[in-house]
C-alpha cells in the first residue's frame, strides 16, 4: 500500500483533523477577537443577525451544505474568521457569570474556501453540537469588545462531525462523540467515540489531546498537538486502497481487503515523537480473499512517521489550506513475549520478543533475547529458522524473499518438488537472497537463490551430505515450471520451486555424506538432477517450529518434535538404485580445495560424476569389512576422478609425487590414470609401482609378504594382468632384480580393480626386451646361496615353472657358495645357520661367468641353462660376491677357461650346509684351459664335486690334454674319453692313450 494510507486510516481513528478543528473553532474565536469583532459589528450595523455574514457567495456556499429546513440555512448568526475560511453558526449565545460564553446549537464549518492540487473546491469540514461553553480568565466586557485569556470549554451533548467525499471519491468523513472538554492544554472526551473514515471504522472510548500553551500572538496550527490518546479501543476496522498493510509496499493487484486492530490498552499518536501505538493484548488481523487472515499479535505496536515534504506549489498556499498534514509510515515496532507475526497471504509467519517493519525497505526484522523464529510454507517448500535476529523482505506472490538472520541459528528448507532438504547450523550470520552467477566464463549470468552461512557451519543436505566448515554458499535453482512462464503477471503468482544447484564451503570445511567423505580448505559440489518430479509433488503439512541447542563452538540445529519432515520420495519403493555392491563403497577425499558434481535422483545421490582436487589431494576409496570391492586410493597434488563410486570409475592424477593404489599395487609418477571399467592404469611419466608377492622367485613361500619395485623413465600400463614398462625399466624383487628398456611383468592372476581378490596375485612370468640386466639370487637356511647376473638382450622368466629363454648374444655370471680346492671344499665346515649378516669374508664362491652368441633356454627352479653358439666361461674361486675374474688376463690357480658351441651347467642337491656342487657340460669344439692344463674335445663335463674334467672326442677326432703333473712334468695325451683332476693334475684313461709325452724336468 501506498506509505501514507497505514497512518492516515490510523489517525482517521483518532480523528486529528476533526478535534483539532473543534479546538481551533473553539478556542481560536477567543484568543482572537476579530471573530468576535466581526459579529458585533455587524449585528450594530445593520440590526439582522442573518445577514451578518451570510451574503454573496460565501453565504451560498455555506447554506448549501444544509438541508432547506435545517437551522443552519434559516437565520443562523455568523462568526467568519478574517480569511473567510472558517464560520460558526449559532442561534443563541448568553454571557455566562464569571467570564463565560455559550452558544448554542453550534455548528462549525471549516475549509469554505479549499482547493485541492488540480483547483477544484475541497468539502468543508462540518461540526454540529447542542451548544459550546467556553470560559475565559475574566468576564467578556462588550462596551470595549475585550476578552480575557481562554481558560475551558465544553461541547456540550452529541457532536456529530462530517465531511463529503471530494471529486475523486475520497475523504468522507463521519465522527459520533459527546461531551467534549477543552483546555488550554488540550481535549478530552470520557464518551464513547465512534467514526467512519472512506471505508474504515473504528470505536473506542476516553480521548485525550494534548496540545501545547500557546504564546500570545500564535496561531493554533497542527504544529501545537503534542499527542493524540485513546485510552480505550474497542475496535479500528480499516480497509485501505491496498491489501497488504501487514507486508508488501506496493500492490499486488488484488482486491482491497479490510485489516481489523484491537488493544486493551490505550491508542496513541505522539507528534513530538511522530509515532502511533497501540498497548496491551495489541490484535491485528487483515482479511484475505483466500486462505486465513493475516494477523500480528503483540504487547505494543509504535507506528513511526514523518511528515511529507510538501512540493514547491503547495508552499504558496495560504497556512490553513490544510490543518493537518501529510504523512508517511516509515517503520512499525511491535514489541511482546511474544510477537507473533502471521502473514498467509505471503506465507511467511515470525515468532520473537521485537518485530520491527521498514516500509522503506519492505523488511521485517524480529529480534529476541531468546531466539526468534521464522517459517515460510507453500506447498513446494517449507522454510523454518530460528535465531537471535531474523530480517525477512517480503517477495511478490507466493515466492520466498530475502533473509538475513544473526546467530547462533538454524535454518531448515524442505523442498518438496525437488525432493530435497536442508538445514543449516550456524554462528555468525545466515543470508539468503537473490544472486546472479555464471557458470563458467563462456556463460551468462542465471539468477538463483543464494543461502550462505558464515561461523561455524554445519550444512546438512538431507541425504546428500553434511557439510562442516567456516562459511557455505548454497545456490539454488528455480525449476522449469517457474522460469517458462514469460508472462509476467502470472509468474510473479507462482510458486517458488527451488533446489540445490551449486554449493562452496570455505574455512576447514569437512563433507560427509552416505558415499562420499572430504576435508579441505575450499569445496565446491554442483548439484545435477537426473529428473524432475513435478508430478507427484505433494502437500506438506506446515511443520512446528522447533527449538535449538548450541554447540559449545556455538553452532546451532534443530531439535522439533515434528522431525525434519523429509519429503516423501515418490513411487517409494520402487526407485532404482545402484548394485548393491556399489553402496558398499565410500569416497574419502582430502586436499587444499575439492570440486564436487554428483548426480541427484530426487533427495539422493545417484552418483558421484566427478571430484577434482587440487593441492595435497588424498582419495580412499573405503568400504564395508564385509564388502566384495576392490578399493582404490589416489596421492598427488591434484587429481580428477569420473564416477569413483561405479565400476566405471576413472582417474587421472597429476603432480609429484602422484600415488594411485588398488588391489595392494601402488603407482607412483608424476601423472597416473586409471579406468576402472577397462581395468587399466597407465601413466606417461617416469614412476615407480610396487607390487605385492608372497613367494620368491623359486615359487617357495617368504616368511612375510613383501613388495616388487618397479621403475620406468617413459611409461607404464597395467591391464589387471601385465604391468608393461618403457624406458630404463626396472623390476626390484625380494630375490631378483631386473632392468630393461623395455620390461613386463606378467601376474599369476588376474587383478580385478572392482573385486577383491580371495588372495594377492605373485609375479608368474618376467619378460625384458633392448638390453636387459637381471641379477637373481638364491638363499638358503637364512644365507645367500647364489647370485646370478643376466645382461641379454632379452630374457623371459617363468616365476612359477622356472623357464628362462634368453634370444641374442649376451652375458651371464654366476657366483655361488662355496669352491673345492685341491681337491676339498673350502666351506665344507661352515655353520649351516649362518644369516647373510653373519658371512664370513674367508669363505670362498665360486664365479662362473658365460658369454654366448645365439640363446638361452633353462630352467631357474631346477638351476639348469643351456647356453648356445660361441659360448665362453671362466671359471674360479672369488672372496667376495662382487669380485670378477677377467677372462681375458691368463687363468690363475684353480681358474678354468672353457669355450664351445654349446654349454650346459647345473647345479646339483644343496649339501649340509646348503651349498650346491656346480657340473658343467659342453658340447662342440670344446677348449678347457687352466694354469697348469689344457684339453679339448668334442664334450667336456666338469663336476665341481670332485673336481672332475672327463672329456670325450666326436668318434673321428680324439680328445686331447695337455698339463704338468703334479711333479712338474709336461704331460700331452690324447684319447676317445679320459678323466682329469686339475686339483690333482692327474688323468685317467679307460683305454690306453693314443700319445702320451712326459718330459721332465721341463
Amino acid at each position: 500500500m501506498r506509505r501514507s494510507n497505514v497512518l492516515r486510516a490510523a489517525t482517521s481513528l483518532i480523528v486529528v483533523a476533526v478535534l483539532f478543528g473543534i479546538y481551533s473553532l473553539t478556542i481560536v474565536p477567543a484568543i482572537e477577537p476579530s471573530f468576535v469583532r466581526s459579529a458585533v459589528k455587524a449585528s450594530a450595523t445593520t440590526g439582522t443577525e442573518r445577514s451578518i455574514g451570510l451574503a454573496g457567495e460565501f453565504g451560498e456556499q455555506i447554506v448549501s451544505l444544509f438541508a432547506p429546513d435545517a437551522w443552519e440555512a434559516q437565520s443562523p448568526r455568523v462568526l467568519r474568521d478574517d480569511d473567510r475560511r472558517t464560520a460558526i453558526l449559532f442561534q443563541r449565545y448568553q454571557l455566562i457569570d464569571g467570564g463565560g460564553l455559550h452558544i448554542s446549537p453550534c455548528t462549525v464549518v471549516y475549509g469554505t474556501a479549499s482547493v485541492d492540487e488540480n483547483g477544484k473546491p475541497k468539502p468543508p469540514l462540518v461540526m454540529s453540537a447542542d451548544g459550546a461553553t467556553i470560559h475565559f480568565d475574566e468576564p467578556i466586557n462588550l462596551s470595549n469588545i475585550k476578552l480575557g485569556r481562554p481558560q475551558s470549554g465544553q461541547l456540550l451533548g452529541p457532536v456529530l462531525i462530517q465531511r463529503s467525499e471530494d471529486s475523486a471519491g475520497r475523504g468522507r468523513l463521519v465522527v459520533d462523540t459527546s461531551n467534549v472538554h477543552i483546555s488550554p492544554n488540550g481535549i478530552m472526551t470520557p464518551s464513547d467515540f465512534k467514526f467512519e473514515y472512506e471505508k474504515n471504522t473504528g470505536s473506542g472510548s476516553n480521548l485525550i489531546i494534548k496540545i501545547e500553551s500557546l504564546p500570545d500572538g500564535k496561531k493554533a496550527t497542527f504544529d501545537v498537538l503534542q499527542s493524540i490518546e485513546l485510552v480505550e479501543l474497542d475496535q479500528l476496522y480499516l480497509n485501505p486502497e491496498t491489501a497488504d498493510p501487514l507486508g508488501s509496499a506496493e500492490s499486488d493487484g488484488k482486491d482491497d481487503v479490510p485489516t481489523t486492530v484491537t488493544c486493551k490498552g490505550p491508542c496513541r499518536i505522539d507528534l513530538r515523537r511522530q509515532t502511533l501505538s497501540f498497548a496491551k493484548d495489541v490484535f491485528v488481523q487483515r482479511v484475505n480473499n483466500n486462505g486465513s487472515p493475516d494477523a500480528l499479535a503483540c504487547d505494543l505496536l509504535t507506528i513511526f512517521f514523518e511528515k511529507i515534504a510538501q512540493p514547491p506549489s503547495a508552499t504558496k498556499a495560504k497556512p490553513n489550506d490544510r490543518m493537518t498534514p501529510d504523512f508517511k509510515v516509515q517503520r512499525l515496532l511491535a514489541t511482546g513475549a511474544p510477537v507473533r507475526l502471521d502473514v498467509p497471504s505471503r506465507f511467511a509467519h515470525l515468532r520473537g520478543s521485537r518485530l520491527e517493519y521498514n516500509l522503506l525497505t519492505r523488511e521485517f526484522r524480529m529480534t529476541s533475547a531468546d531466539q526468534s523464529s521464522f517459517r515460510h510454507a507453500n506447498e513446494d517448500a517449507v522454510h523454518r529458522l530460528v535465531a537471535p535476529q531474523v530480517t525477512y523482505r517480503a517477495s511478490k506472490g507466493e515466492k520466498i524473499g530475502d533473509i538475513m538472520a544473526t546467530g547462533p541459528g538454524a535454518f531448515h528448507a524442505n523442498l518438496v518438488k525437488a525432493q530435497q532438504a536442508i538445514s543449516v547450523g550456524w554462528k555468525n550470520l545466515l543470508s539468503l537472497r537473490p544472486d546472479a552467477k555464471a557458470l563458467s566464463p563462456d556463460d551468462q549470468p542465471r539468477e538463483f537463490k543464494l543461502l550462505s552461512a558464515d561461523g561455524d557451519v554445519e550444512a546438512k543436505l538431507d541425504t546428500t551430505g553434511t557439510v562442516l566448515a567456516g562459511h557455505v554458499n548454497i545456490w539454488l535453482e528455480p525449476t522449469d515450471d517457474e522460469t517458462d512462464d514469460v508472462n509476467p503477471a502470472t509468474r510473479d503468482r507462482l510458486r517458488v520451486s527451488l533446489q540445490p544447484h551449486h554449493l562452496e564451503a570455505t574455512r576447514q570445511v569437512a563433507f560427509e555424506s552416505p558415499k562420499l567423505a572430504a576435508k579441505c580448505q575450499y569445496l565446491s559440489t554442483r548439484f545435477h538432477q537426473k529428473q524432475q518430479f513435478v508430478q507427484n509433488a505433494t502437500q506438506v503439512r506446515p511443520a512446528n517450529f522447533g527449538q535449538i541447542k548450541t554447540s559449545p563452538a556455538g553452532r546451532a540445529r534443530f531439535t522439533s518434535d515434528t522431525g525434519s519432515q523429509r519429503a516423501p520420495a515418490p513411487n517409494d519403493g520402487q526407485t532404482n538404485r545402484s548394485p548393491a555392491k556399489l553402496a558398499e563403497r565410500k569416497v574419502q577425499v582430502n586436499g587444499t580445495t575439492i570440486a564436487i558434481k554428483v548426480t541427484m535422483d530426487g533427495q539422493d545421490i545417484q552418483a558421484i560424476d566427478q571430484v577434482d582436487v587440487k593441492g595435497n589431494a588424498r582419495f580412499r576409496e573405503l568400504a564395508n569389512r564385509d564388502s566384495t570391492t576392490q578399493p582404490i586410493s589416489v596421492d598427488a597434488q591434484a587429481f580428477r576422478l569420473s564416477n569413483p563410486d561405479s565400476l566405471k570409475a576413472f582417474v587421472q592424477a597429476i603432480g609429484e609425487p602422484t600415488v594411485i593404489s588398488t588391489g595392494g599395487f601402488k603407482f607412483t609418477a608424476s601423472n597416473v590414470q586409471l579406468d576402472r571399467e577397462k581395468n587399466l592404469v597407465w601413466s606417461t611419466a617416469k614412476g615407480e609401482a610396487k607390487i605385492p608377492i608372497e613367494q620368491d622367485f623359486n615359487g617357495l613361500p617368504l616368511q612375510e609378504p613383501r613388495e616388487a619395485t618397479v621403475t620406468w623413465d617413459r611409461s607404464m600400463e597395467f591391464d589387471g594382468s601385465i604391468v608393461k614398462l618403457t624406458g630404463n625399466a626396472f623390476v626390484d624383487g625380494p630375490d631378483f632384480q631386473m632392468r630393461a628398456r623395455q620390461l613386463q611383468v606378467h601376474l599369476d592372476r588376474y587383478v580385478d580393480f572392482s573385486e577383491k581378490s580371495p588372495a594377492q596375485p605373485d609375479i608368474k612370468e618376467l619378460t625384458a626386451q633392448d638390453d636387459v640386466r637381471a641379477v637373481y639370487e638364491t638363499y638358503e637356511f637364512g644365507k645367500r646361496m647364489t647370485s646370478t647376473f643376466f645382461q641379454v638382450p632379452n630374457i623371459s622368466v617363468n616365476a612359477l615353472n622356472g623357464d628362462l629363454s634368453v634370444d641374442g648374444a649376451g652375458q651371464i655370471l654366476l657366483t655361488k657358495r662355496g669352491f673345492k680346492k685341491n681337491g676339498s671344499l673350502a666351506d665344507e665346515e661352515s655353520p649351516r645357520n649362518l644369516t647373510p649378516q653373519e658371512e664370513s669374508t674367508d669363505e670362498l664362491l665360486t664365479f662362473l661367468q658365460i658369454d654366448f652368441q645365439s640363446d638361452v633356454r633353462g630352467n631357474v627352479k631346477k638351476r639348469h641353462l643351456e647356453f648356445h653358439r660361441h659360448v665362453k666361461a671362466i671359471y674360479g674361486p672369488v672372496y667376495d660376491w662382487d669380485q670378477k675374474i677377467n677372462p681375458n688376463a691368463d687363468p690363475q690357480e684353480d681358474d678354468i677357461l672353457m669355450s664351445c658351441d654349446t654349454l650346459i651347467v647345473a647345479q646339483g642337491r644343496a649339501r649340509q650346509d646348503g651349498t650346491r656342487p656346480m657340473d658343467m657340460r659342453a658340447i662342440g669344439n670344446t677348449f678347457v684351459e687352466g694354469m697348469l692344463f689344457q684339453a679339448a674335445g668334442d664334450q667336456v663335463a666338469y663336476d665341481q664335486s670332485k673336481d672332475l674334467l672327463t672329456l670325450k672326442g666326436d668318434g673321428v677326432r680324439h680328445a686331447e690334454i695337455r698339463y704338468r703333473d703334479a711333479k712338474g712334468a709336461k704331460v700331452e695325451n690324447s684319447a676317445k674319453e679320459f678323466k682329469f683332476y686339475p686339483g690333482e693334475r692327474r688323468a685317467e684313461f679307460n683305454e690306453v692313450p693314443v700319445l702320451e709325452f712326459r718330459t721332465i724336468g721341463k
